[in-house]
């Protein structure tokens, strides 16, 4: 398997490219392009093994440190983090955790990012939500 990496600097670009052509519909698409990055680290570590599963994450660049959680995941260092906008900004983050979540046949998994490095929080922190459906 090839990988590639990407420089924080090019993960604001692109993100302010798809905004401007695509405005907050964006934030849907870096989100699902997350979730295939997590389901992909789910299939390659088990769904069981959190402390693999932060390393990775970590090790990749995504982020300086993460703490999992069934119900909240905490983060410092978000490579998508960026100061200069007023709204959270780690859709592809949020994408990564829910696709990382063990899947239950019958309920839908959403994450939620409720506090963020972007708006003056002191680390970026993630809520999951269990829906049935």
């Amino acid at each position: 398997m090839r990988f590639i990496k990407l420089s924080k600097k090019n993960v604001q670009e692109i993100n302010s490219y798809f905004k401007s052509i695509m405005s907050n519909a964006h934030e849907g698409v870096f989100y699902r392009a997350g979730k295939v990055i997590g389901k992909d680290l789910k299939e390659i570590v088990g769904e069981e093994d959190k402390d693999r599963l932060e390393k990775i994450i970590k090790a990749r660049g995504w982020v300086d440190s993460i703490e999992l959680d069934d119900e909240v995941v905490i983060v410092e260092g978000s490579i998508e983090v960026n100061k200069e906008l007023d709204s959270p900004t780690c859709h592809m983050l949020r994408g990564i955790i829910s696709g990382i979540q063990i899947e239950v046949p019958g309920e839908f998994i959403e994450v939620e990012e409720v506090k963020c490095e972007s708006i003056g929080h002191d680390h970026c922190e993630f809520k999951i939500i269990k829906k049935k459906y």
